[in-house]
């Protein structure tokens, strides 16, 4: 009888360690699963490119645009946009670049043909020509920016993954030049 209580008990130990090994076999994927970053192609890269561009500032940014840039980035642009001119006559120099991050001086062709109505100047715009790079959390893209026929811009942006969204981290290279100007801004001013 000890024999075959010793066995029994032998059994149920052996049965349940083989079950604890299955189940944690059957857990490790799903916990796996769970870790594995979800894997975004470059086209879709692409396309989100394509709709963040709208985005960026011309001429003025505008606050509710700020929710489609990192809060560093975002913050920075709000301020440096709002702060009163240096120059009280004539061009602001200092800011100036603040206003041509994408037309320049002056009309482009799409604008031209859209006849004053923004949505359709922005939908007459194109984005092609994409060099784009994915680095764990961020996107590294160079493009053309096509204003028209005979109007087109190379440009690059990165963007910064924020939760399962993209923002605007820099757009060719201006967050270097804001950070400049509201660092400039901040001793002219004496502050």
């Amino acid at each position: 009888m000890k024999k075959t209580h010793l066995i029994l008990v032998g059994m149920i130990a052996f049965a349940s360690c083989g079950g604890n090994n299955q189940n944690t076999q059957q857990q490790q994927p799903s916990e796996q699963n769970k870790t594995t970053k979800t894997i975004i192609s470059t086209d879709e890269i692409n396309q989100k490119i394509k709709e963040l561009v709208r985005y960026i500032p011309d001429h003025e940014f505008k606050a509710e645009n700020e929710k489609y840039f990192t809060k560093e980035f975002g913050l920075m642009l709000k301020t440096a946009f709002a702060l009163p001119p240096l120059e009280e006559d004539g061009i602001d120099e200092a800011s100036e670049f603040l206003f041509y991050f994408i037309e320049g001086n002056g009309d482009c062709k799409a604008f031209c043909d859209a006849q004053g109505d923004v949505e359709k100047a922005l939908s007459l715009h194109k984005c092609e020509n994409f060099k784009t790079e994915i680095s764990g959390d961020k996107v590294f893209s160079t493009f053309d920016y096509v204003h028209g026929p005979e109007e087109i811009d190379n440009v690059s942006i990165v963007l910064k993954k924020s939760g399962s969204d993209w923002l605007i981290d820099d757009w060719n290279d201006t967050k270097k030049d804001v950070k400049e100007y509201l660092e400039y801004y901040k001793k002219q001013k004496g502050q």
